[in-house]
């Protein structure tokens, strides 16, 4: 399957996939790439399983064959398994090997394409696109209780504090370059690769942890640092290219927004307990992706007990393993800068 045949394919995109409810988001989100992508709809898609764990159901096999995902297993590849966020960097190391196409895009199994998202291709002036994040996890420099952890997270990108870029985020706010990680796009023969899992690791391990958001988002303040390390040309895409939706998103549900978005970032919105939500939003917003959604149901994660019980298993030793090691990471507060 990734010998496609026909290198007229400008992308790959590449996803990380596990047991239970992660199949089910995969599964759904290629099917979506099919279905609205466009001239992107025939691109490779990789779904690595980076860690240990339960394989993925028959059901889902077939399914990934349907919508002609390749399937790999190397699940030696996150050397950190618990930690979740380290999933990204292993899975891309792996897709990135066998991509084939000039560029690459990472793409969180929670996303929906809702249309052609022509804004995905690179000109020959650009390495590099990703949509700026939100306020969590940012600083807005001096006074900001996270900047010292972004003082340290530009250091451990081999960064000048003075030389970091400033963006403008989606919510208006100008933050130090920090872009969301459910999606972007990079040029393959690049040096991104080259810095963006060692910067992962580097800032993991460096016993430090943000005072605001811990150990979380790891693989995302180091996304746009790597990008800048790697000397990439960047180009910010629009709030419409990674739209998040949910109960927990900073801002409110836009109907406005949700009719001009081209890649949703649903997170738990497809759960049971939101759906018949999300799917009024879009009856409402968007009829064409609702005709299409709403005969998939629910995602539900349910799969035959043995694999539920070595799920819950993992989890939790893996939480614990987490919880363990995020406990002897210091809080980096403005205070005690290394």
């Amino acid at each position: 399957m990734l010998e496609t045949g026909s290198m007229a394919e400008e992308v790959t995109f590449i996803c990380c996939i596990e047991s239970g409810g992660l199949e089910e988001m995969t599964v759904r989100m290629a099917a979506s790439l099919r279905r609205f992508g466009g001239r992107f709809a025939h691109a490779p898609i990789i779904a690595v399983q980076p860690r240990r764990g339960v394989g993925v159901t028959p059901r889902t096999r077939q399914q990934l064959d349907e919508y002609d995902v390749a399937l790999v297993r190397d699940v030696a590849a996150n050397v950190y398994p618990w930690n979740q966020f380290f999933n990204k960097p292993a899975a891309m190391q792996v897709g990135n090997r066998l991509a084939k196409t000039p560029t690459v895009c990472w793409i969180d199994s929670d996303i929906l394409v809702l249309a052609e998202p022509q804004l995905l291709s690179l000109d020959d002036e650009e390495d590099f696109v990703a949509c700026p994040s939100d306020n969590c996890g940012s600083t807005t420099g001096p006074g900001d209780r996270n900047e010292a952890y972004w003082k340290l997270v530009i250091e451990l990108a081999g960064l000048k504090l003075d030389d970091y870029p400033w963006l403008v985020n989606c919510q208006g706010n100008r933050v130090r370059t920090y872009f969301n990680s459910g999606l972007f796009v990079y040029r393959r023969d690049s040096a991104f690769m080259q810095h963006y899992p060692a910067a992962c690791e580097r800032l993991l391990m460096s016993g430090y942890k943000s005072p605001i958001t811990g150990l979380f988002f790891t693989d995302q303040v180091m996304l746009g640092a790597s990008a800048i390390a790697a000397g990439l040309r960047m180009r910010a895409l629009p709030m419409e290219y990674n739209y998040p939706v949910g109960s927990q998103t900073e801002e409110p549900y836009s109907s406005a927004r949700m009719a001009r978005t081209v890649i949703m970032h649903y997170h738990a919105a497809l759960f049971p307990e939101y759906w018949p939500t999300m799917l009024e939003q879009l009856r409402q917003d968007r009829p064409e992706v609702y005709e299409w959604l709403a005969p998939w149901g629910p995602i539900s994660g349910q799969t035959h007990w043995p694999a539920r019980i070595v799920r819950k298993v993992l989890k939790e030793y893996r939480r614990r393993k987490c919880e363990r090691f995020a406990q002897r990471c210091e809080a980096l507060e403005p205070s005690a800068a290394p």
